[in-house]
């Protein structure tokens, strides 16, 4: 066999040899490449998870920093600080609702104007807590549904009884509608005590889903008299 048949038998045998190998490193690089794709993926992700970790967390210090500011100052509590100024708070608006239906008003007229009427008392107070709050579900919204619940469930259990009351009847009112549909996103009323809100009817002031796996107990729910006189609004 002369050199130029060699030639022509070795390159037959090594050609498909060669783009075989050519396709193989093809294929190796590609993945490589995604790999590198997938991690730079990854960190990015990371980064970004740890950015809202970071905004989120320090807001809820804010929060409860805004929340330790509140201070009330009267001649039926004395001076009151902090968390319990939301006893305070509730059992004021819980009174002047009171009053309005013994006048004579219809419960929505007496809802609205109990709660405008302590809105325009309270506000100073209240307003930086709420906008703050608002600012965290909406910080938690952004993120993937998949990963929000135990950001929400922080803030759900983070309220006192009397806290997440006036937080719900905020959000019912006119300068709560900001408000309203972050709580249904977050649902945020989830542990929401309805046997103490001033009417049980108005838990359908806001969209069921605000309440989660809620389970909604009215004062007729507790047939003991007993217990049912332990449920003051006061």
């Amino acid at each position: 066999m002369d050199p130029n048949e060699w030639g022509d038998m070795l390159a037959g045998v090594f050609s498909p040899l060669a783009f075989a190998l050519a396709f193989i490193a093809i294929i190796i690089q590609a993945r490589e490449l995604k790999e590198q794709r997938n991690e730079v993926a990854k960190t990015n992700d990371n980064m970004e998870k740890q950015r809202f970790e970071t905004t989120f967390f320090s807001l809820f210090s804010a929060l409860e920093r805004s929340l330790r500011d509140i201070d009330l100052q009267s001649s039926e509590h004395g001076m009151t600080v902090g968390r319990d100024c939301f006893r305070v708070f509730y059992t004021r608006l819980n009174k002047d609702y009171r009053k309005r239906l013994d006048a004579g008003h219809s419960d929505n007229l007496s809802l609205e104007l109990s709660y405008r009427f302590f809105w325009n008392k309270h506000q100073l107070e209240l307003s930086q807590y709420f906008r703050i709050l608002e600012s965290i579900l909406r910080c938690i919204g952004r993120r993937p549904t998949e990963e929000r619940e135990p950001y929400y469930e922080l803030v759900r259990y983070n309220f006192s009884d009397q806290e997440l009351l006036l937080t719900f009847y905020h959000a019912i009112s006119d300068e709560g509608k900001p408000l309203r549909e972050y709580a249904k996103t977050a649902k945020l009323f989830e542990p929401l005590s309805t046997v103490r809100l001033l009417d049980f009817s108005h838990s359908q002031k806001i969209d069921p889903m605000a309440f989660g796996s809620n389970p909604m107990r009215d004062r007729h729910d507790y047939k003991n008299p007993a217990a049912r006189d332990g449920l003051s609004d006061d």
